[in-house]
């Protein structure tokens, strides 16, 4: 971040004689000036307002991030990261990418992450290919596409993208290739691609002068944390539950993570939401679900209700089919799909079919095939055909036969 500031226009900053540079405000921030955390605040936006692509990125983090003494708010963030991807900052659209392919702070939308991944390929964002190429490699939110797959991996280890070099491993040895393989993975590795590194270690491969170790990922992780990035904190929590580059210390991990969901990072509060169910803790299940529905996590909202529906009560008034239907709205087909079942069985709700098909549908559209299997049972006429069409094309092989005549 600190070498994008120092490009940027200073020009509501220069005003001030306490710094003349965003930079250098910046610098005076994270030294305690109060005053200067505004002014860099205020810079970016200006910036951002005239169209600076690298601003509108930059703010877009802070907001992320909390970063110059800012609350965080995701879904502020996520604006100015599709703002900055609009205005041709490929960072920008990994950032927006990442929000709708895991609900932050948006609606998820798989299909519509990969289209913003493919549009930061374009412009030679280096993680935007790596994931671009790794979601065609294994047909996730687009259509498998093997070929156009191995370009995209290979423009993205040339763009220096350890994902992209470690999937391009993936790619070759999926054709066979085995040395191509190990060759894509010593430059990842070397990269910093610690899975990549695993993976040679497991082929009984030398690894590649530079190689990150575990515990200077762990250490990086505590840096990062240290300067209030909470993806950073929740990877030092996980590296305190496997014990990767220090002494596994559940106890402190939960304590970070506690710490991550009351600042707002909803992926902690569901990985703690997950550890208490596990641990039959589930009034505690509830509540952190529940947070983490609330900070735009789809997938906690159905959390949420299936433990609800399994205590029979929870921490608000909200009923399990009001978590479902939030899930729904926010895009999540299994939500959709709980919606549906409860409406065609008449569970805890009068029985409608009509809306037991809509969700259901909403469902299917999501590539559920159960889902769309369901709804074709409750459908009539080319509603149930194009539902069962639906399902055949996802692979449901048992809906590719004609239906047959009652």
């Amino acid at each position: 971040m600190a070498a994008a500031l120092a490009v940027i226009s200073a020009t509501s900053a220069a005003a001030e004689p306490r710094c003349a540079t965003i930079a250098d405000c910046a610098k005076r921030c994270e030294g305690g000036d109060a005053a200067a955390c505004s002014l860099v605040r205020d810079a970016l936006a200006s910036q951002c307002e005239q169209k600076v692509a690298a601003a509108c990125q930059i703010l877009g983090e802070v907001y992320w991030e909390g970063r110059f003494s800012t609350v965080v708010d995701v879904a502020r963030g996520v604006q100015l990261n599709r703002a900055a991807c609009e205005l041709g900052d490929g960072n920008g659209c990994n950032q927006w990418a990442f929000a709708l392919a895991y609900g932050q702070g948006v609606p998820r939308d798989d299909a519509r992450a990969v289209l913003v991944w493919k549009r930061g390929c374009e412009l030679d964002d280096g993680l935007s290919c790596g994931t671009y190429g790794a979601r065609l490699r294994v047909g996730r939110g687009v259509a498998r596409d093997d070929e156009l797959a191995g370009t995209i991996l290979v423009k993205a280890c040339k763009l220096r993208d350890p994902t992209g070099c470690s999937q391009l491993g993936y790619w070759h040895d999926d054709q066979g290739r085995a040395a191509e393989a190990r060759a894509a993975w010593q430059v990842a590795c070397a990269l910093g691609g610690a899975p990549a590194c695993t993976r040679l270690q497991e082929l009984g491969e030398a690894l590649a002068v530079g190689a990150p170790d575990a515990q200077s990922e762990h250490a990086a992780h505590v840096r990062g944390c240290d300067d209030d990035q909470p993806v950073a904190c929740a990877e030092m929590a996980g590296d305190f539950r496997a014990g990767h580059g220090v002494e596994a210390s559940p106890e402190k991990a939960d304590v970070i993570d506690s710490r991550n969901c009351d600042t707002g990072f909803p992926p902690s509060c569901a990985i703690l939401a997950g550890l208490r169910a596990d641990q039959g803790q589930l009034a505690d299940a509830d509540r952190l679900y529940s947070r983490a529905c609330d900070l735009g996590d789809a997938t906690a909202c159905r959390s949420a209700g299936f433990v609800r529906r399994t205590l029979g009560t929870g921490h608000d008034k909200r009923t399990p089919l009001e978590l479902f239907q939030r899930g729904c709205r926010a895009n999540d087909p299994a939500s959709c799909f709980a919606v549906g079942a409860m409406f065609e069985r008449g569970d805890g709700v009068r029985v409608s079919v009509a809306k037991a098909l809509a969700a259901y549908t909403r469902a299917c559209d999501g590539r559920m095939i159960v889902a769309c299997l369901n709804g074709a049972k409750i459908a009539r006429g080319a509603k149930a055909a194009r539902l069962r069409h639906k399902a055949c094309t996802l692979g449901g092989t048992s809906s590719c036969q004609p239906a047959t005549a009652p």
